[in-house]
C-alpha cells in the first residue's frame, strides 16, 4: 500500500483567496431541490453544455410567455406579430 503524502500546508493569502472564491461562488448559487433531475434531463435533451445555457433557456421562454400574455390583451395585432416572434426565437433555440 502507498504511504500517505502530508497535507500540504496553504499559505494565509492562498487561504483567503480560496475564502473569497467560495463566497462569490456561493452567492450565484440556486437550490432547485427536487427539480435537479428534471433540470439535468433538460439539459441533456437540448444539448446544452452549462447550467447557465438552461437557465438563460427557460428564462427566455418565460419571458417571451409573458410579454405573450401582455400584448394579448392589448392588441391582436401586436399578440400576432409577438406569437410569430416566439415561434421563430424557439425555432431557432432547437
Amino acid at each position: 500500500m502507498a504511504e500517505k503524502q502530508p497535507k500540504r500546508r496553504r499559505s494565509e493569502e492562498h487561504k483567503l483567496k480560496k475564502k473569497g472564491y467560495d463566497q462569490a461562488r456561493g452567492r450565484s448559487r440556486v437550490n432547485i431541490g427536487e427539480a435537479f433531475q428534471r433540470w439535468r434531463d433538460l439539459r441533456d435533451l437540448k444539448g446544452l453544455k452549462t447550467d447557465a445555457e438552461v437557465a438563460l433557456l427557460l428564462l427566455d421562454r418565460g419571458y417571451v410567455a409573458v410579454l405573450a400574455v401582455h400584448f394579448k390583451r392589448h392588441s391582436e395585432a401586436k399578440y400576432l406579430h409577438l406569437v410569430d416572434v416566439i415561434r421563430k426565437h424557439m425555432m431557432a433555440s432547437e
